[in-house]
């Protein structure tokens, strides 16, 4: 077995060990506050555990919404008209933006998920980032939950900034380890699973990655509490797979038709914001 033996974004030398979370080697940097697992799992564990992984990924037709109101918000910095989404799963987002006129590209591990996003006009790049595999510029770079699969933040932001365009954006989520959520549930929260999860950010820890590799973080929120992960967590047998019937999704169609649950949820997740506890990190950076 490997282990890290310094902090993976300060390098610091002074990692304590949260021996209420020994199942997921989880240790804090005690010099910037970043929580990661100090184990480095071998590929063998990985290939073991992501074979097949989101594979039947159900997409939401409030998801798809949501993505356009992503892309409005990207317009205003359309100007090589190229966009990468790096983890492009099954690749809805692309086709979302591909629809509207962008030149969109992605990367995914694995023949199968490659050959997906080909089919559907992405041009697509298999396993790690790298600079190596682009010749142009992006005005957009887009990665949803990615970010805590890997155990080399600085490399993929510093390639991700290398691969923006002067003035370009990055947008990125992840879980939030500072969250309501994990603060109630402790080790119980679903989102601590090793090999899956092996970084856990904060918007802090997040915001000093990108500001390292010269990505200025503009605007950053946590929003979200999902009763999904939370009666996961509490041991109730259910899948956190996303799915038409799940408790989330139910709730989201109700507030999607109801003007006061919409007000509601808003209230909510200013409130989840502005103290940092909303279960998702959503930031958005510009390169300077």
């Amino acid at each position: 077995m490997k282990f890290h033996q310094t902090c993976l974004i300060c390098s610091s030398p002074k990692l304590k060990k949260m021996t209420d979370y020994k199942d997921a080697f989880l240790c804090k940097c005690k010099k910037c506050g970043f929580v990661f697992s100090v184990k480095i799992p071998s590929q063998k564990d990985l290939s073991s555990f992501y074979d097949g992984y989101g594979e039947y990924e159900y997409i939401s037709p409030i998801t798809i919404a949501r993505y356009n109101e992503l892309l409005d918000y990207f317009e205003k910095y359309r100007e090589n008209n190229n966009l990468l989404d790096i983890g492009t799963g099954t690749g809805t987002f692309l086709i979302e933006a591909k629809k509207r006129g962008w030149d969109v590209y992605g990367t995914e591990y694995g023949e199968d998920k490659v050959k997906l996003g080909i089919q559907n006009g992405i041009k697509m790049a298999d396993g790690v980032l790298s600079t190596l595999n682009y010749t142009v510029k992006f005005d957009v770079i887009t990665s949803f939950e990615v970010i805590e699969h890997i155990n080399n933040p600085c490399n993929e932001i510093e390639n991700i900034k290398n691969l923006l365009r002067k003035g370009g954006v990055f947008y990125i989520t992840t879980p939030n380890f500072n969250s309501l959520s994990r603060r109630y549930l402790k080790n119980k929260w679903q989102q601590i699973f090793y090999p899956e999860h092996l970084s856990y950010y904060s918007v802090k820890t997040l915001s000093k990655v990108l500001k390292d590799c010269s990505l200025i973080p503009i605007k950053a929120k946590t929003t979200g509490i999902s009763l999904t992960v939370y009666k996961k967590s509490k041991g109730a047998n259910i899948s956190l797979g996303n799915s038409d019937d799940s408790d989330d999704e139910i709730l989201r169609n109700k507030i999607e038709t109801s003007f006061v649950l919409a007000i509601i949820k808003d209230l909510i997740n200013s409130i989840l914001s502005f103290f940092r506890l909303g279960d998702t990190i959503k930031i958005f950076a510009v390169k300077k």
